[in-house]
């Protein structure tokens, strides 16, 4: 099961302007918090990109509240053993399909070896140590495509210093 935006905003406005009693639903227009959905999803969209901010440019572990893990980013090197595990690099692989037949009829593919960060591979961790919740193993964290490609650009730009953990 996954929780979206609408989801949020329920919660958000169950604890803060709304209220149940019995089967209908009393709303505080004159709370301070009443605030339309799009205005709550812009303050969302705002604080997410400062945490993701935080996180990419100055190795910041963000300390989920309620005790839910941290969130950050680690970096760790593959051995020799495990580039057949590595992603295909597609670009580079149809290129030498074109070029040479043969190796399309072997099915021989390029690895993306990161010559850019020198082998290292940067990865979202998010550490469920801390958490205090049941059933751990169940819960795990995806960044949205967004942040990912956030830290591709990252590393790939020159100008951009990182140093992330080791893991």
């Amino acid at each position: 099961m996954t929780c979206g935006m609408s989801d949020f905003y329920k919660h958000y406005c169950f604890n803060s302007f709304k209220e149940k009693k019995g089967r209908s639903v009393i709303i505080h227009t004159d709370s301070k918090y009443n605030v339309d959905p799009k205005l709550y999803g812009t303050i969302l969209k705002d604080f997410n990109k400062a945490i993701m901010s935080e996180i990419l440019y100055d190795n910041f572990e963000y300390a989920l509240p309620s005790m839910l893990g941290e969130l950050s980013i680690k970096k760790y090197t593959k051995s020799t053993l495990e580039i057949a595990n590595l992603p295909i690099d597609w670009k580079e692989t149809k290129s030498m399909w074109e070029e040479d037949p043969e190796t399309r009829e072997q099915k021989k593919l390029v690895r993306q070896l990161n010559d850019h960060t020198n082998g290292q591979i940067f990865r979202f961790k998010y550490n469920k140590k801390k958490a205090r919740y049941k059933n751990k193993s169940v819960y795990k964290f995806l960044a949205c495509r967004t942040a990912k490609r956030e830290l591709a650009t990252a590393l790939k730009d020159t100008n951009v210093e990182i140093n992330f953990y080791q893991l």
